[in-house]
This record gives structure tokens, sequence and C-alpha cells, in this order.
């Protein structure tokens, strides 16, 4: 029952925050119990894709919520989860995250964007 509260939460989540990207570093490995220990204590990394212009409070609070998040939702140490945040100006915004990164992975999408640049 917690995994799937879990996954209620996670996906909700999804819904309410900027897009984000999770990357488990190394990999899971579906092998013996202190295999997959040892193997979450190298995930996950998430990346944050925004536009520039956001104060470093602004950003630290930002990675500090999603670190929280992740922790309780992936179940895993705070030690584990690393945030990365990438500016790219408006003017890049379309072809570098829209076109790259939500058209071409769209079956990878947890929570679309309401908005389309090249209508």
């Amino acid at each position: 029952m917690r995994t799937r509260c879990a996954r209620d939460r996670a996906l909700q989540l999804q819904r309410e925050t900027p897009f984000l990207t999770a990357v488990p570093l190394g990999g899971l490995r579906k092998t013996k119990a202190l295999g997959n220990r040892l193997a979450e204590k190298q995930m996950p990394h998430v990346i944050v894709k925004l536009l520039a212009g956001r104060s470093e409070q602004q950003k630290t609070s930002l990675a500090n919520a999603i670190v929280k998040d992740v922790v309780a939702i992936a179940i895993c140490g705070e030690e584990s989860v690393s945030v990365a945040i990438e500016e790219i100006e408006a003017d890049d915004w379309a072809e570098k995250v829209y076109r790259s990164d939500i058209l071409s992975k769209l079956e990878k999408l947890y929570k679309r964007p309401g908005y389309n640049p090249f209508k």
C-alpha cells in the first residue's frame, strides 16, 4: 500500500512541478537486496531546466524542495540525491528544451506542458 501512495504522490508532484528529469546514475540492478541498496546510493540525479533569471536563493530553495520530495517518494537517503539547475535563455527555450527534451521524448514525460511555442 505504501508503494501505491508514494506513486500517487509522485504523479501529483509531477503535475505541480516544473519540467524535471530524473536520471539514475549507474542504473539500478535488480539483484540481491544488498546490490539494490548499493545501487540506490548512486541515484537519483534530477535536472531542472528553467528560464534564466531566478536568484541563487530561489534555485537553492527549489533544489532543497526537490531533494525533500525525492527522498520521501523514491525512498532513498538525502546523500543519494543530486540536483542540477540549467538556466536557459527565453529565446533558446523552444529549440534547446521544448523540441529536444519534450517533443522528442513524449513517451518519457510524466507531465506534459500546457503550451506549445511552435503554434
